[in-house]
């Protein structure tokens, strides 16, 4: 964060190979030039679950590995509160274009189907809706950290009863 601004200064794009792991995209992690410079990675909240090949959590195997996790939150409606978190985010976002460029394109992508009705039910799960989905999860833990880190008073909150308000 630089002031009130969020910059992205790097968007890793390997999600088309199914052959290339977690080992790999940690190892990829530790080669950015960046990467020590930050305290912890952000993670969906199934980086908590067993593999049962590896013996142990994602979360596990990657601290070993040298790379810090960061569980985000499960959002309890994803197209409420997942997908507009993100949108929401987005207007305070600022993206490296050329080493972001590519993750933008795929959330321009990014679609909800519809239902009978013309309702939105879910997200097209695609190459696009892992970026967007990636986006929303920063979204999240942003939102997580300024409720975490400016909980709102209690005279704001009850300031309708409060005595001497």
């Amino acid at each position: 964060t630089v002031g009130n601004a969020i910059h992205f200064i790097d968007c890793n794009m390997v999600f088309k190979d199914p052959s290339y792991g977690l080992a790999s995209h940690l190892d990829d992690l530790r080669q950015k030039p960046w990467a020590k410079r930050y305290g912890y990675h952000l993670a969906p909240h199934d980086i908590q679950n067993h593999q049962y090949n590896l013996g142990q959590t994602n979360k596990e195997f990657a601290r070993q590995r040298g790379v810090v996790f960061e569980k985000v939150p499960k959002a309890e409606n994803k197209l409420i509160d997942s997908i507009e978190s993100g949108r929401m985010f987005l207007a305070r976002c600022m993206f490296d274009k050329n080493r972001c460029g590519g993750a933008l394109d795929w959330m321009r992508l990014y679609r909800l189907k519809r239902d009978g009705d013309g309702s939105f039910v879910r997200a097209v799960h695609d190459e696009a809706s892992h970026v967007a989905d990636a986006f929303e999860q920063v979204a999240q833990w942003h939102d997580f950290l300024q409720k975490r880190r400016n909980p709102v008073p209690i005279k704001t909150v009850y300031s309708n009863i409060a005595i001497g308000s």
